[in-house]
């Protein structure tokens, strides 16, 4: 007895032993199954159940059991009654829980506190007495808050979420049961809870079981038909947070309105949550990562949080990349299979549908018109496009066909059109400047697109393997030369384009440009515009009317106010709101382009730096999808010695309907002077269901009538508008021996008939750059 009394003597106190007791189950490393003979054991209790003070009513209830609210020490307290019945899976779930919360005590910033194990005698329960979160779940807490919550907010909650799911993978377990519910807010700060199904995985895998909330399970485990082996369980942890991050930032469910049975098969075939308008583009890309279908491609929690911390709020998703979107959605599929029993037969309705959807996207490449940039690499992807849909358009007429209708043929064939589809996003990613900015990098040197050359290579090899998968007999071809070019083309043209914006990014600009587009385009109305007086020397225009469309009103300004500072878009002061009507005030001048060519005899230099300054305008609008529809001669404004494009009345973005065009307003095209006569005396409805809008193609043709004009000094309508649209005046009588050849050869093109022999504004404006280099000694390059 003396030895036992002197135990407890001196420095050593009773709490040592239970410190000892607990790092022995929280540290052995003795693998848990190991451990399982030991699993009936009853465990120690650390904490007296007559210490706790627990509320009478229950707080919550569920099939773990129950959990009350309490004080304990000081404490507020979570008491969390635990069934501990003696089969197999309630003693692991107990067992496994009670190790996760006692390693929690070294990660108490980010998985609730655990203060310890007590047992109720009377229920015959165990108690995890923990601490109370104030604020509830992270589902209460984005639904109570969801007008409140700032994206600062959002990401702090995702960041403290991967911080504790960070921990428990680097002490090799996985929580296996991550949703908003599992989650708790305390002082606004995310806690990880609820490890009933968590799991070392240094436990078997024999004894694993999909189990948790349908939508934040990795789909890969619905389909129950791979061997899904312990290397991917902490991916699967990390497709439930890619599906958190999506909430967090949503405060909405995820599929809220989906059915359990249809949601899982359609969650195995690749089924996401849509991007919302107003999301970083930053915080898409990584939680898009997280819930990749393929595991070995989804990023470890070291690598998210490194990227949340250094994640930046723009640019943004925005109704332009909505419009944009994927093709390939996957509401419309439908199937007759049910959760962890899919049927090995597959309805040849549903392979109709993908056959369709290969159809759109070849549609999309056939009818698009705005290839700016790195055209060899697009065209090149393009033809891989159309010779992939060929092939699969050819599937149903093989004699074999009802044998190809089968899940894992139509899984091939999906993710084949997913990789398409990858590839029909890229090549509208690279070929616009706005969306190029993903790929780019800023070096001592310049910039670098490295990133774009990675992308193609890993597209190429995905798309390979995908064609091989269901005997396509598509060649890819090593193409990486014209990679090269295009990359050296584009950083040569974004290093001399942006040189026309001073200090201001030009990225930056584009893309706050665009937002403010989309808020008045979401008739979120301008207040009052003021960027400044006009000086009494500045020469301005002030007109006051009530506008035929406010919120294509308020578009406009919303691009001149973000070009104040640019060099060649007529100046933008004011637009003031009064009653019904506005007051808008801008740069104004008493010389025209047309009027200086008729008083001044313009040498070559002069031609080429107005065809320039004013083609520079023309990119920055195509960068922001904006047509400005009244390209002539009598609005482009000379002040200074600088040319400057001014009245934007008919402007409109490239996603709105075309409208009718009075020919007397400006340039068009040849394919919509054949429209208009057409249509002269058709409803608007009429003109809009016609193939020929006014488009990116047509503005270029209209830019290659000024440019005649300007090599010409002549005004081309005086010559009437059947010789130039239906004769082909223009062409027939370009005097070659008034400009360079290559100004000559460019026009020329840029006034073809047909829309697609056409060259992009940034074509016309990489060659109007280098005839600024050669005959324009004030012109410097960089």
């Amino acid at each position: 007895m003396k030895k036992v009394k002197n135990l407890f003597d001196g420095h050593i106190r009773i709490s040592a032993i239970f410190k000892y007791l607990r790092f022995r189950a929280t540290y052995a490393r003795t693998p848990v199954s190991e451990n399982m003979s030991n699993a009936s054991e009853a465990p120690v209790c650390d904490i007296e159940f007559s210490d706790l003070k627990l509320n009478s009513e229950i707080s919550f209830k569920g099939g773990f059991g129950e959990v009350r609210i309490g004080t304990w020490r000081g404490h507020n307290i979570a008491a969390k009654f635990v069934k501990r019945d003696e089969t197999s899976t309630s003693l692991k779930d107990f067992n496994r829980e009670l190790k996760a919360l006692r390693l929690s005590e070294k990660c108490k910033s980010n998985i609730i506190e655990f203060f310890g194990l007590s047992h109720d005698p009377a229920k015959k329960q165990y108690i995890f007495v923990m601490q109370y979160a104030n604020n509830g779940t992270l589902k209460n807490y984005l639904c109570n808050n969801k007008k409140t919550l700032e994206l600062s907010n959002k990401i702090s909650i995702c960041i403290s979420i991967i911080e504790g799911l960070k921990f428990l993978h680097d002490n090799e377990i996985v929580h296996r049961d991550l949703h908003s519910n599992n989650v708790l807010i305390h002082n606004e700060k995310a806690l990880l809870a609820d490890f009933g199904l968590s799991k070392s995985l240094l436990e078997s895998a024999k004894t694993s079981k999909v189990r948790g909330v349908q939508s934040y399970v990795d789909p890969i485990l619905l389909s129950g038909r791979l061997n899904y082996t312990d290397k991917y369980e902490k991916h699967s942890d990390i497709y439930s947070f890619g599906v958190l991050m999506w909430e967090t930032y949503t405060c909405r469910s995820p599929f809220k309105d989906k059915s359990n049975g249809d949601l899982s098969y359609k969650l195995y075939l690749g089924l996401r949550e849509e991007r919302e308008k107003g999301m970083p583009m930053q915080y898409i890309d990584i939680y898009e990562k997280c819930w990749s279908p393929d595991p070995s491609l989804r990023p470890e929690t070291s690598k998210i949080l490194d990227s949340l911390k250094n994640l930046s709020e723009e640019p943004i998703y925005t109704d332009i990349d909505i419009q944009s979107t994927e093709i390939f959605q996957q509401d419309d599929l439908t199937s007759e299979m049910q959760l962890f029993n899919f049927s090995e037969h597959i309805p040849s309705d549903s392979f109709s549908i993908l056959i369709e959807k290969a159809c759109q996207i070849e549609n999309f490449y056939n009818s698009y018109n705005n290839m700016q940039l790195n055209q060899r690499t697009c065209k090149q992807l393009g033809r891989y496009i159309i010779k992939a849909v060929s092939e699969v358009k050819m599937l149903q007429s093989q004699d074999n066909y009802d044998e190809l209708l089968t899940l894992e043929y139509y899984n091939s064939l999906y993710k084949f059109l997913k990789n398409l589809n990858a590839i029909k996003n890229f090549i509208e990613d690279i070929s616009q400047i706005r969306k190029l900015i993903v790929f780019i990098q800023e070096t001592d040197c310049g910039i670098s697109l490295e990133r774009l050359k990675d992308e193609y290579v890993k597209l190429l090899e995905k798309f390979q393997e995908s064609a091989s998968s269901l005997r396509f007999n598509i060649l890819v071809e090593d193409k990486i030369d014209d990679i090269h070019k295009d990359i050296d083309e584009t950083i040569e043209f974004i290093q001399t384009y942006r040189r026309n914006f001073g200090s201001c990014s030009l990225f930056q600009l584009i893309e706050k440009t665009s937002k403010d587009i989309q808020t008045a385009a979401n008739n979120k109305l301008f207040e009052d515009i003021i960027i400044k007086k006009p000086c009494d020397d500045e020469n301005v225009i002030t007109k006051k009317f009530e506008p035929d469309d406010k919120k294509m009103f308020w578009i406009r300004v919303a691009v001149l106010k973000n070009l104040k500072d640019f060099a060649n878009v007529a100046k933008f002061y004011e637009a003031i709101i009064l009653g019904n009507q506005v007051r808008i005030t801008i740069e104004s001048s008493e010389e025209t382009l047309m009027t200086y060519y008729k008083s001044h005899k313009l040498d070559i230099s002069i031609k080429l730096k107005f065809a320039l300054e004013i083609c520079g305008a023309l990119v920055f609008l195509n960068a922001v999808d904006f047509l400005h529809r009244k390209i002539k001669s009598e609005f482009i404004l000379i002040t200074n010695g600088k040319a400057k494009i001014t009245n934007f009345c008919n402007s409109r973005l490239v996603t709105d309907k075309s409208g009718v065009l009075p020919i007397n307003t400006g340039y068009v095209a040849p394919e919509i002077f054949s429209r208009n006569k057409r249509t002269c005396n058709s409803e608007q409805e009429c003109v809009e269901n016609l193939n020929e809008k006014y488009n990116f193609t047509c503005e270029v043709y209209c830019f290659g009538m000024l440019l005649w004009e300007l090599a010409h000094e002549k005004d081309p309508y005086q010559y009437g508008f059947e010789k130039i649209y239906n004769d082909g005046y223009l062409l027939k009588n370009f005097d070659k021996n008034l400009v360079p050849k290559e100004y000559a050869n460019i026009n020329i093109k840029a006034l073809s008939h047909n829309p697609k022999n056409r060259p992009t504004i940034c074509d016309i404006y990489k060659k109007l750059h280098l005839l600024n280099c050669q005959f324009n000694p004030n012109y410097t390059m960089i």
